[in-house]
């Protein structure tokens, strides 16, 4: 949260937007060729004995980042003008920032599948610490969008192998069956497009920016976002990712009714999480809306209309990854791309309606929509499969 602002204003809006919108692209590009590993990893409680199917399947996950990157790169290139024309260099730095993000990505599930919450904490608190201070020395040095991601990339490679030396701690999980690498492409192929297709909210977001308005509105759009994101992943991202595996484990171990309790606790915390956020937001939205024009230190003024639409958005998109649980753990994967899908073509109508007309609040508006279409779909698809799973359990 803090590198935001300051690296808003030590690049340059232009400069800041252009480089959102290649950690974007590589998020994407993470997602989409490494999410079947992570939430199968998740989903199967996969241990060190799985330890040669997991290796083929990073190596595959690598070598598909890299090509659908290069792909992805030159795709983008030719259908907006970027300042960042691509050369050899660029190509290089956006792919070591997907095989950072890529590694990352998979020893974090490896270590949250497990139960290890100590060793996941040390690495999201090392790649933090890199992602403030390498783009930080990269300015002096390099001070250029392909220096930033290269440190970027090496923040997250580093915290990978940091994972990686905590895993031989590892101890076995008992009473599990074991899966076979067919099984985990089955459950996680259909979950990598959908993890996909969320990927893409935020890099659809900045390229429709790029499209109507400019690269600088893209930095100002992004650093607003970027820092609201970043608020709600230190209030609710913490809650999301602890009751994952946990409520994966009271379901694989025929304990379904204590997984319906926990998803039902959960949501009612939600509930009054919402209702105590939104209280506070509307007492003090006006004060927040001043710090955050002063931390940013633009002519550019961001307008409350926008910061509400965000945070509305923020705070769905968190919650989101709640309700659809119970799809995730019947593997009803295909159920929750088709969802997603809807909430993406609903979200891109809107932006091409609007942001023409709004600007950035448009753009917000959006993705808004996008977010509460599927909270609604996936919430009610959620509470049937649950009153469903009640009544055999009964």
């Amino acid at each position: 949260m803090v590198s935001v602002p300051l690296f808003a204003r030590l690049y340059g809006f232009n400069q800041y937007g252009q480089i959102m919108l290649v950690v974007a692209l590589g998020n994407l590009v993470t997602v989409l060729t490494a999410g079947w590993i992570s939430q199968s990893w998740i989903r199967f409680q996969m241990t060190w004995e799985n330890r040669k199917q997991i290796l083929f399947a990073i190596s595959f996950s690598i070598m598909a980042a890299v090509m659908v990157m290069g792909v992805a790169l030159n795709i983008s290139e030719r259908l907006i003008a970027t300042t960042w024309n691509l050369t050899f260099t660029n190509y290089c730095a956006g792919i070591t920032l997907t095989i950072g993000m890529l590694l990352y990505y998979i020893i974090h599930a490896g270590l949250q599948s497990a139960m290890k919450s100590k060793y996941v904490l040390v690495i999201a608190m090392l790649l933090s610490v890199l992602n403030f201070f390498f783009p930080l020395v990269s300015y002096f040095i390099y001070s250029n969008i392909n220096g930033y991601i290269f440190s970027v990339g090496f923040a997250y490679i580093i915290s990978a192998i940091v994972g990686l030396f905590l895993f031989p701690k590892l101890g076995e999980i008992a009473n599990l069956k074991r899966t076979k690498l067919s099984q985990w492409l089955k459950y996680g192929l259909p979950l990598s497009i959908w993890l996909s297709l969320q990927a893409a909210i935020p890099f659809l977001e900045r390229l429709f920016i790029q499209f109507y308005m400019d690269a600088e509105m893209v930095g100002r759009y992004s650093a607003l976002s970027e820092l609201i994101t970043k608020g709600f992943s230190l209030v609710l991202f913490p809650l999301t990712m602890a009751i994952h595996p946990v409520m994966v484990q009271l379901w694989n171990r025929n304990k379904q009714n204590q997984a319906i309790i926990l998803w039902y606790q959960i949501l009612k915390l939600l509930g009054i999480s919402f209702l105590i956020f939104s209280s506070v937001y509307f007492i003090i939205n006006a004060q927040i809306l001043k710090v955050l024009n002063q931390l940013m230190g633009a002519d550019y003024k961001y307008s409350l209309g926008l910061l509400t639409l965000l945070v509305a958005a923020g705070f769905l998109w968190q919650a989101n990854l709640l309700f659809h649980k119970p799809l995730e753990l019947i593997k009803r994967t295909h159920t929750m791309t088709s969802l997603m899908m809807i909430s993406l073509i609903a979200m891109s109508i809107i932006a091409l309606i609007f942001v023409p007309l709004y600007g950035l609040i448009g753009v917000a508006m959006s993705t808004f929509i996008g977010a509460l279409s599927y909270s609604t779909m996936s919430l009610v698809y959620g509470i049937i499969i649950v009153k469903r799973k009640e009544n055999k359990i009964q």
